[in-house]
């Protein structure tokens, strides 16, 4: 009854999100999943034993099933039909009409699939004169159901049993886990592999393949760890470099995290990969040619070492624990994107090397009001490739950042810890990671900071205004809406004096108080950085352009960025982007260079000014600090920048005022020089 009324709800409201999920009623335990692949065909045959538990009494099991042709289903050995329905669902039913008690049961199915771009796929290779064909697979997100009947979404963890039928004895089959007895039958060459830990259909890899192989053993914590690299041309001159990284690469994560690697073995391999540049798939990771082969055309070393180091964070922060659904994207994705950023710049000791922290590049994310959030919804599984980009990697690593800056590195350094403890084996929400960094910090404003930021999309302008006695704050929604966020507001005064203060969701303001005879502030300082803009008035422009000298380079720096977020969505003029660049040449400061997109913006918007298009361009060309060319080819008058009439006016009027006079220094120049 309690399975009937589901439904029945799930039908009477079809735009609830949850409609397109597995009811939770039955969950998977283990699956044994037997793959034959024809390398002659488009086609595949495989089975699957699922063992499952009901938690109700239920009239059918469900899981999910894509283009798959199902020959033959059984539940607890007895014959049973299965019938796809909406959402790939695929509804296994009793012969018999029974129903199923609550406990364990067995769901045996075999199918024929088709190989294409998801679930199972077959790579064309050549290498030198000969030409090959490998199997391979690409599951993630939702990829796992067109190559096997199975409950594919993440939370669903179950242990996993793999075997493998190459076709004959030139081929041999690599999977997650360790291979555990190989034998030959009249179908092909069977290979099976030791049983996985819990883990998520999606993290599934494997591959059926003649490739050569590479190997090196590493020392990894207090175990040797074996590393295979499989490509057409394996070696150790091409791939040394790689299983180098690797193992650096998985040597600190193990010690960040206070876990090792928890495979007892690493394999990588390398084809001609059509979509992502490589897999997170513990135990059998996949690239795309030329990521992990140093002699390869397509890839330096620095994007190869930036690859391995994103996907073995993933090691941790996507296969150990899980989200949970595809909202939650951003617990594996940003996390990865942030904590592979601090490896990188803890081995080359440079900062400077792989700079995460932009605010010009976070305000360029949100280019349309209705962007989505770190955490979006998802209502559909059409809706879940969306989540794949820039918003959760890109902004989603910077909240990280932002949320180390407020508790400091040792307490979030704990509260990961906690959280992969905690969740190890199992799916965790953006809540759960929530829950444990307000943990370090439970009189702070944390939580509120957290759910603002994740759960709508927009980032805040925070304005200020200079008073007799103190600077005010007061935020705004980039999009003029009336969204509010809980921000972790730093900032540094005159005389080296630093300070920081929340302002909260439900404050209209907040004041600072202003050191008697500081002439300037300057906010969003470094080892404190959030995610947020501020607008200076006009006043405090003023006088941070006659200070700039006193500001560390680092501070100049983030203050072009902030000025390029403002000028990007028309809140300031063009007169602070140029003097910011005339400034940093006037001090010598090094990162002029920064303002490179300000200053194409600043061109695109006076396209229509000729005269005045003409005295910048003059300007910043005598600078000799970018290319002309490179400006050029940036800068696309055929596209009408839709620039507020009153800021262009402003901005024709300003330079008219400082420019003007070389342009006419240059025109009577060349006049000259023309006689």
């Amino acid at each position: 009854m309690q399975f009937i009324f589901a439904c029945l709800v799930c039908v009477l409201l079809s735009a609830d999100a949850s409609c397109f999920l597995l009811p939770d009623t039955s969950f998977p335990t283990h699956y044994t999943i037997k793959f034959q692949p024809d390398l002659d065909t488009n086609f595949f045959v495989g089975q699957v034993n699922i063992t499952l538990n009901t938690t109700i009494t239920l009239p059918k099991i469900t899981l999910h099933s894509s283009l798959l042709n199902i020959s033959q289903s059984l539940l607890d050995g007895l014959p049973a039909t299965a019938t796809t329905t909406i959402n790939d669902f695929l509804e296994v039913v009793l012969d018999s009409g029974d129903e199923l008690q609550p406990g364990e049961h067995d769901l045996f199915i075999q199918f024929r699939g088709t190989y294409g771009e998801f679930g199972l796929g077959k790579v064309q290779y050549t290498e030198g004169n000969s030409t090959g064909v490998l199997i391979v697979n690409e599951f993630e997100p939702i990829g796992a159901r067109k190559a096997f009947p199975c409950f594919d979404e993440p939370h669903f963890k179950a242990t996993f049993h793999i075997i493998l039928v190459a076709p004959n004895s030139s081929y041999f089959a690599v999977s997650n886990m360790p291979q555990i007895n190989n034998y030959t039958t009249s179908d092909g060459v069977v290979f099976e592999f030791e049983n996985s830990p819990k883990m998520s259909t999606y993290l599934i890899s494997l591959a059926v393949t003649n490739f050569p192989c590479y190997m090196n053993t590493v020392h990894l914590d207090d175990r040797y760890l074996p590393i295979r690299v499989y490509s057409s041309n394996a070696s150790e001159y091409n791939n040394k470099r790689a299983i180098r990284y690797a193992q650096k690469a998985m040597s600190f994560y193990s010690n960040y995290t206070g876990i090792s690697y928890p495979l007892s073995k690493l394999d990588m391999i390398e084809y001609a990969k059509t979509r992502a540049v490589a897999t997170e798939t513990w135990g059998l990771v996949q690239f795309r040619r030329g990521t992990i082969n140093e002699n390869l055309l397509g890839y330096d070393n620095f994007q190869r070492f930036l690859t391995i180091s994103h996907e073995f964070s993933h090691f941790w922060f996507g296969d150990l624990v899980t989200n949970s659904w595809w909202s939650h994207l951003w617990l594996q994705e940003g996390l990865a994107t942030y904590i592979s950023t601090k490896f990188v710049n803890d081995l080359s000791k440079n900062e400077a090397l792989f700079k995460l922290f932009d605010i010009s590049d976070l305000f360029r994310l949100e280019t349309k009001p209705n962007t989505i959030p770190i955490v979006p919804k998802i209502e559909s599984n059409a809706e879940i490739e969306k989540v794949f980009g820039d918003i959760v990697y890109a902004k989603g690593a910077a909240l990280f950042y932002s949320v180390e800056n407020v508790l400091g590195p040792d307490a979030f350094q704990r509260a990961i810890r906690r959280y992969l403890r905690a969740f190890a084996y199992s799916s965790a929400s953006s809540n759960d990671l929530v829950d444990e960094f307000a943990k370090e910090k439970p009189e702070s404003n944390i939580t509120s900071f957290l759910k603002s930021y994740l759960y709508q999309n927009g980032l805040p302008i925070v304005a200020v205004e200079q008073h007799t006695d103190a600077y005010v704050l007061t935020q705004h929604d980039l999009w003029h809406g009336d969204r509010r966020w809980t921000i972790p507001i730093s900032y540094l005064q005159e005389g080296n004096n630093t300070g920081h203060v929340w302002f909260s969701d439900d404050q209209q303001s907040v004041s600072i108080p202003r050191i008697a005879n500081s002439s300037w502030i300057i906010f969003n300082i470094e080892g404190f950085r959030g995610l947020y803009a501020v607008n200076y008035s006009q006043v405090l422009w003023e006088n941070l352009f006659q200070h700039l000298h006193d500001l560390p380079l680092n501070e100049f720096s983030h203050l072009t960025e902030n000025a390029e977020a403002l000028y990007d969505h028309q809140l300031i003029g063009c007169d602070i982007i140029l003097n910011l660049f005339d400034k940093s040449l006037e001090l010598s400061k090094e990162s002029s260079h920064t303002l490179f997109n300000g200053i194409i913006k600043v061109f695109s918007n006076m396209c229509e000014a000729a005269e005045e298009y003409k005295m910048v361009k003059e300007h910043i060309g005598s600078k000799k600090i970018f290319n002309d060319l490179a400006m050029d080819f940036f800068i696309d008058c055929s596209k009408k920048d839709n620039i507020d009439n009153e800021k262009l006016d402003q901005c024709i009027s300003w330079v008219r005022t400082n420019y003007g006079h070389e342009h006419l220094h240059h025109v009577h120049t060349k006049n000259e020089s023309a006689s």
